[in-house]
């Protein structure tokens, strides 16, 4: 795969409302991979995979070697299905809470 490849599903996927599983915060996949990973948790996307909280390392400038960009591609899809149906869940909590706290 790519590095194209890799920015064209990044890009798809940007305003993808989402939850960080590291904190839980909502947010979306944009927010998530360019600015929070970052900023709040200190994951840097040149020598880790941000998708898989850091599990996936590379030194500095390997980042572009296709294995690399393929790891990132899926578990970027990966991440997108579970971050996105954790936010939908909450989300519904957050309605049924708030529909239990008009009832009384």
């Amino acid at each position: 795969m790519s590095v194209k490849t890799l920015y064209r599903h990044l890009k798809l996927a940007s305003d993808i409302p989402i939850r960080c599983p590291l904190c839980n915060e909502p947010m979306t996949v944009h927010r998530f991979y360019h600015h929070h990973a970052l900023e709040n948790h200190r994951l840097q996307s040149r020598k880790q995979c941000l998708f898989c909280k850091g599990e996936a390392r590379w030194a500095h400038g390997e980042k572009n070697r296709p294995a690399n960009v393929k790891h990132v591609v899926e578990c970027l899809k990966r991440f997108v299905i579970i971050a996105n149906e954790t936010y939908v869940l909450s989300r519904k909590q957050q309605n049924v809470m708030n529909q239990i706290e008009e009832t009384k």
